[in-house]
């Protein structure tokens, strides 16, 4: 089945990265010219079958989505036994195409285990939050006719912040085999004749 791959900022739910080299959670987007039930039973069918470790989410306020739903999430990760803190994890979404329910989307979005990116998420929020002490205490280091000697939190703070983004970015190069794994998973079950580069 041929699929026509989406740059992402093509589908109006997915916000395009104004820098793409420098994004944190890539994501791919593709179109399959058939209905998303089709797709989403072709999914479920062949993941099942694999040794990945596949989630399938609840849809909010409907309980257990089913196959038979024109919209399914679901998470994807490698094995357990063969991940590591640096692993990807899939998030899929599967619905109809705006306006078309002959015409399907899927947009995958890679991200760190959830509780890697939490962490991640909460370092830039100290980091933040030191900077912004560090700016008030200068000030009032300065208007108190002292030096303000509080403006290293902010090169600290920023120090830091820059490796914490080194950091991921060491974990996205150690995770591109699995991600490449994974998107060509999704490709196999609905038959996508994509070529597979994360």
């Amino acid at each position: 089945m041929q699929a026509q791959e989406l740059p992402p900022g093509e589908l109006p739910h997915v916000a395009p990265s104004s820098a793409p080299s420098l994004t944190l959670r890539p994501t791919f987007a593709l179109e399959l010219g058939r209905p998303s039930g089709e797709v989403i039973e072709a999914l479920r069918t062949d993941l099942r079958e694999t040794a990945l470790d596949v989630r399938w989410a609840k849809v909010p306020g409907r309980g257990q989505d089913s196959a038979g739903r024109p919209h399914c999430h679901a998470m994807i990760a490698v094995p357990i036994e063969r991940q590591r803190v640096w692993s990807p994890w899939l998030f899929l979404d599967v619905h109809p195409a705006r306006g078309d329910g002959e015409r399907t989307e899927i947009v995958g979005r890679f991200t760190p285990h959830p509780s890697v990116w939490t962490g991640f998420a909460f370092g830039y929020l100290v980091l933040a939050l030191v900077a912004i002490a560090g700016m008030v205490g200068a000030f009032a280091q300065w208007s108190l006719g002292k030096p303000p000697e509080l403006l290293g939190l902010i090169g600290l703070s920023a120090v830091l912040a820059v490796g914490l983004f080194a950091t991921a970015r060491a974990g996205q190069r150690l995770a591109h085999d699995q991600m490449g794994e994974l998107r060509a998973a999704i490709l196999h079950a609905v038959r996508a004749d994509v070529p597979v580069v994360p």
